[in-house]
């Protein structure tokens, strides 16, 4: 949580979106450990539209080719893999050591996390997070591609 900046009402949400597929647990048909690929996958969109439209807000004037240029990298794995190390969320991971080879497990977890912070606080949840995290990391690249023209 103090990673995330997000005091959860639900701290199952936030226990399943660091839960990685590997220690899912089934026992007699009844999920006992529930794993974070479901808030994963809601947390990908719920990631490319928060961050759709802070570009559209911050960059009113570009074109869309702009926003691919700094969205693809941004949402990448490699992208989001490092943000994850450097917040430290790895080290709260829950997973086995071979899951620990993926290339995307933190990328997966960073996800999960902005959709458990979604379904726990919504929009607001969400922004803060990214604001702290991916936000930053999108204006360095418009910086280091040089992608704002210049007006005349």
């Amino acid at each position: 949580e103090n990673i995330v900046g997000w005091k959860f009402k639900s701290r199952a949400l936030l226990a399943q979106a660091i839960t990685h597929h590997s220690c899912h647990m089934v026992i007699n048909g009844t999920i006992i450990i529930q794993c974070n690929e479901k808030l994963e996958h809601l947390g990908d969109k719920v990631i490319g539209l928060a961050l759709g439209e802070f570009l559209h807000s911050k960059y009113p004037d570009q074109t869309e080719g702009f926003y691919s240029q700094v969205m693809v990298p941004c949402l990448s794995n490699t992208c989001l893999t490092d943000i994850a190390k450097s917040l430290g969320l790895d080290k709260y991971l829950a997973t086995h050591k071979v899951a620990l080879l993926s290339k995307t497990v933190h990328a997966d977890t960073f996800e999960a996390i902005c959709g458990a912070l979604h379904h726990d606080g919504d929009t607001k949840a969400v922004e803060g997070f990214l604001t702290r995290s991916l936000y930053p990391q999108a204006e360095k690249i418009v910086c280091e591609r040089k992608l704002l023209k210049k007006k005349i």
